[in-house]
């Protein structure tokens, strides 16, 4: 069940998969207006539930996570919600925070994906309330060659949307402190976002313009990443860094930031990456330099870097959330 009246999905859903949009017609720009459209929305999701007699509710992000929870107010099920991002820098409105620990204290359970978020939900729910599920990695064989345009030059590789977020512009200064040594080498940036345009100036400023490729929005960036020489993630904030599990399941090298939430708990420093300081221009450099001086480390790295298809497989990860709807 959504809350959009797309007609056409996002993602390709299985043919036994049927979605019901729960869309209320209200405008809403104050808080009134937001607590009537979440009991609309969950008093037509209640009705939803009856008509298909469903029995198990798991919502995503906080909209739904409420919608569901009020829902149960209306027709008792079993509430099963979920955060994606981390709430501590994330944050909601003064009365949606109020909200949102009010409400989830309703829930059945609450998913989170890393540690640190878990550590955010105990400061007001029950432990046993909170469970760990992070997102599994899954690259399928024939997304691997899907990419049309070839880049011949050796490269470093990075992506990601472009916004402060990301930390592009600190990949930026860290690649100049390198580029002068290994003029050879190209940095690729995969992704689209509002400050393309700012970090192409920012290229032209420090001089490595001709070294630096804006390649653009991949929906399958695979094979790019394969035939990189490693992965960087240069993030100041994520939610949980799947491009890292992916690059890692790939066989790449990865150096990542050391950023809430996520790489530390995929990335074990020197065993199967390389973690650095958010916003340490120097350090990211250090690093980079690091694994094209050294091919030995980079192939340690990456060998170690494999072994995380068997934590996060789907089918590890699938058996997770059966236990728990179990």
């Amino acid at each position: 069940m959504t809350f959009n009246g797309l007609e056409e999905d996002f993602y390709t859903l299985q043919p036994d998969v049927k979605r019901i949009n729960i869309k209320q017609n209200i405008l809403f720009n104050n808080s009134i207006g937001t607590f009537i459209y979440w009991n609309l929305a969950a008093y037509s999701l209640s009705k939803i539930l009856t008509k298909y007699d469903i029995n198990n509710v798991i919502s995503f992000l906080v909209p739904a996570n409420f919608v569901n929870i009020i829902s149960n107010f209306y027709l008792k099920h079993s509430t099963i919600i979920s955060e994606r991002n981390n709430p501590e820098i994330y944050k909601l409105s003064k009365i949606g925070e109020i909200a949102r620990r009010f409400l989830y204290k309703y829930s059945d359970f609450l998913v989170v994906q890393t540690e640190k978020v878990k550590k955010w939900a105990i400061s007001f729910l029950d432990i046993e309330k909170v469970i760990v599920i992070a997102n599994p990695v899954n690259i399928e064989k024939e997304s691997i060659n899907a990419e049309d345009r070839v880049i011949k030059d050796e490269y470093i590789i990075s992506v990601g949307r472009l916004d402060y977020n990301k930390g592009i512009d600190v990949l930026i200064k860290s690649f100049a402190k390198i580029n002068s040594k290994f003029p050879n080498i190209k940095l690729v940036i995969v992704g689209e976002g509002e400050l393309k345009s700012q970090l192409k100036e920012l290229t032209k400023d420090i001089g490595i313009e001709k070294s630096v490729i804006f390649y653009g929005y991949s929906n399958s960036p695979f094979e790019l990443i394969k035939k990189a020489k490693f992965f960087v993630l240069s993030s100041r904030t994520e939610g949980f860094p799947n491009v890292i599990l992916e690059a890692m399941a790939l066989g790449k090298a990865v150096i990542s930031t050391d950023c809430p939430n996520g790489p530390s708990e995929i990335i074990q420093n020197g065993l199967n990456g390389i973690l650095v300081p958010v916003d340490d221009v120097d350090k990211l450099g250090t690093a980079m330099l690091s694994l094209i001086e050294d091919e030995k480390l980079t192939l340690k790295l990456a060998q170690k870097a494999k072994e995380i298809n068997d934590k996060y497989s789907i089918e590890k990860i699938m058996r997770k959330w059966r236990e728990l709807i179990k």
